[in-house]
């Protein structure tokens, strides 16, 4: 299983993948004062749907800074 995370200027988005594709996703709000909140946010709302197979890479990528 894998975990992607976008953390964007508006959103923040996860997706969950597993061998026969798409799990879960979760969309929350970007909090620009403290986005480990954004990202443990999302986090804490797809991890879950894993359920007993590993988490085995998690990507995490920004257009909020690609952007400014």
């Amino acid at each position: 299983m894998l975990i992607g995370i976008d953390v964007g200027g508006t959103h923040t988005d996860a997706v969950l993948v597993g061998a026969d594709g798409l799990k879960a996703w979760a969309k929350a709000k970007t909090n620009r004062a403290d986005l480990m909140a954004s990202i443990r946010e999302v986090l804490a709302k797809v991890a879950p749907e894993a359920g007993p197979m590993p988490i085995t890479r998690l990507n995490l990528s920004t257009t909020l800074s690609t952007n400014a």
